[in-house]
């Protein structure tokens, strides 16, 4: 399980071929640096499981090429009990490329 993020402009079309990186802003351990599929992009998912609580972490999520960048922090957390999957707390679901 996992989450991503969608890029737009700002005429709302889609931004692919970015570079996205996100962080654990409490030790600023890069999670990921990856490209994404389309205009998506990885978040988070279950590998990072083991990083966070259940009431969560902070990442920062950051995509840049060229034509600009795009930032924002989310909380993430893992479920509970069992603390199988990892869950967005809150966080955009779209970001605009700047």
């Amino acid at each position: 399980m996992g989450y991503d993020v969608s890029v737009v402009n700002s005429a709302g079309a889609p931004v692919s071929g970015l570079i996205a990186t996100v962080t654990l802003v409490r030790n600023g351990q890069i999670l990921s640096s990856q490209g994404g599929v389309g205009n998506r992009y990885q978040l988070i998912s279950d590998d990072y499981k083991r990083l966070l609580t259940p009431d969560g972490e902070v990442i920062r999520f950051t995509a840049a090429d060229s034509r600009g960048s795009v930032t924002a922090d989310y909380r993430v957390g893992v479920d509970s009990p069992c603390l199988c999957h990892v869950w967005k707390l809150f966080g955009p679901e779209s970001l605009v490329l700047q």
